[in-house]
């Protein structure tokens, strides 16, 4: 196993250090019901931190997750529609006129999508149309039952072309495949796990950290001083060995569970990928274990510490990573939210430290929320510090958040102004529901030879859709292709009327320009 399959093996293990920390403390409170009121206290508070701090985003712009609810749940028919118009720069389309001419095909490009769900007999369709100037130039679509998967694009072939799901990494391999990406497709609809089974999935796997916490690894504490405040504090610490353990244990479950797996392609790789994970664990050095502390009021948690020591076996190098998180909770629907990550070197000067904050407030009859995320990486050789900025307004299920990137080091003139936008509008009403969004994008800089130079792209997305018992899907005949029922001489066969037809739509489309260099 080479080095750098190692190391990616081990920032995957410690990006999931944090959830595991905070998780092990909530799933031990519950368990602990009767006689561990303290953290019981925490689990309720963290849950009501959680629930209370963000509580406004249900209010404002509710009708979001009413629709993804019913998403989840309930047959429905979508049409959705993308578009994108491009501004560039004046001084290049004043240098060449081709310019001009692309910027305006990429502008007359249109994508249609329309979408069928069935949730209950687990079927799904998806057609999409590429279109410019109001001529279509290519479309296609996908039909999927529990059974089989079929693609059609009309252009290069009139009849489906249907694969068995659960036979199709052994008849990929009775064709000759020496790998597979799926041993048995995926279905759509089974992929899209809902809110009650993540929060099963979690629980299950935070149960293996909770029979790893036994009564000694938590300390309560009353009356502590944190940031000129009086909390109840909760102190966990694990050893090094004892972060190993859970985490083989963890590993080993996601390896043979069906809910993860699915997710990703084939089983069989995904496991090859857990035993890299678990065999990596053998060099996940945490010479100081790994603490977790958690400040809490009566009703709230407003700060937490994970805090480990990472060492590279080679250089012997330590690591101090810090996770911090805050959640104030100041009344009257206004909050604060913090997270921070610091890592710093013992052998050298310099860190990497990533902050985000949020702070979110009514104002009249909308709700303003202020985000700021910082990323600042220094050594001995370089210095690097930069940014976004961003305020979102909610009212009335409309969404508008406009962006600046700021960059603070290193301080050159040639860095150009970058702004943008997103904004977002949902409706739901009986079986009907909206969902649309414009993003945008602007490029400014100062040239000393050009002048001001200013650029911009805007895409824009509308979804309507229509809930309803009985979606209309394709019925796949008996004159389909069952690619692997046909022989490799008849599949050879296809194949040449796919080019032949691909080669007279390209001279059907771009003759009259001359082929693509008529552009």
């Amino acid at each position: 196993m080479n080095q750098k399959s190692n190391k990616k093996g081990l920032i995957t293990i410690i990006s999931i250090i944090l959830v595991i920390g905070i998780g092990a403390i909530g799933v031990y409170g519950y368990n602990q019901l009767v006689n561990k009121n303290p953290l019981v206290q925490y689990v309720t508070a963290e849950k009501n931190t959680f629930e209370e701090t963000w509580a406004y985003y249900e209010d404002y712009y509710g009708d979001s997750k009413t629709i993804n609810e019913k998403l989840m749940s309930d047959p429905y028919e979508a049409t959705s529609t993308f578009s994108v118009n491009t501004d560039l720069p004046m001084q290049l389309a004043q240098a060449d006129p081709m310019i001009g001419m692309i910027q305006g095909v990429i502008s007359s490009l249109e994508i249609t999508t329309d979408t069928k769900v069935n949730p209950s007999t687990k079927e799904t369709y998806i057609g999409a149309d590429v279109a410019m100037q109001g001529n279509s130039l290519l479309d296609g679509n996908i039909y999927q039952n529990e059974e089989n998967t079929a693609l059609q694009v009309p252009v290069l072939y009139d009849e489906y072309f249907v694969v068995n799901n659960k036979t199709f990494g052994e008849d990929l391999r009775q064709k000759g495949a020496t790998e597979v990406p799926f041993e048995e497709l995926p279905n759509f609809v089974d992929q899209q796990l809902s809110p009650e089974q993540l929060e099963e999935m979690a629980k299950d796997y935070l149960k293996i950290i909770s029979d790893h916490l036994s009564e000694d690894k938590v300390e309560v504490s009353e009356g502590e001083e944190y940031q000129g405040s009086t909390y109840t504090k909760l102190s966990v610490h694990y050893t090094e060995e004892e972060v190993r353990d859970i985490f083989k244990e963890i590993l080993t479950e996601m390896k043979n569970d069906e809910r993860f797996t699915a997710q990703f392609g084939s089983a069989e790789i995904q496991k090859e990928e857990m035993d890299v994970l678990i065999n990596n664990l053998d060099q996940l050095n945490l010479p100081n274990g790994l603490d977790y502390e958690a400040y809490m009021t009566k009703d709230y948690v407003e700060h937490r510490i994970l805090s480990f020591d990472v060492m590279d076996t080679a250089s012997q190098e330590e690591v101090a990573i810090t996770f911090n998180m805050d959640t104030v909770n100041k009344g009257d629907d206004q909050y604060e939210f913090n997270f921070q990550v610091k890592a710093v070197p013992s052998s050298e000067d310099g860190q990497l430290l990533v902050q985000y904050s949020e702070d979110g407030s009514p104002d009249g009859e909308q709700y303003k929320v202020n985000h700021n995320l910082n990323v600042a990486f220094s050594d001995n050789q370089t210095e690097v510090d930069f940014g976004v900025e961003a305020e979102t307004v909610l009212k009335e299920n409309n969404s508008e958040t406009h962006f600046n990137l700021v960059v603070n080091k290193p301080e050159v003139q040639e860095i150009p102004d970058v702004s943008g936008s997103l904004i977002m509008n949902v409706s739901d009403e009986d079986d009907k529901a909206q969902r649309d969004f414009e993003f945008g994008l602007d490029v400014a800089m100062e040239d000393p030879n050009m002048g001001p130079i200013t650029a911009g792209v805007t895409l824009t997305g509308e979804t309507e859709y229509t809930f309803t018992d009985n979606p209309e899907f394709p019925t796949i005949g008996e004159n389909a292709v069952h690619v692997f029922e046909k022989s490799d001489q008849e599949l050879q066969q296809i194949l040449k009327e796919i080019e032949q037809n691909a080669m007279n739509y390209y001279q059907s489309m771009f003759g009259a320009l001359g082929g693509m260099g008529g552009f």
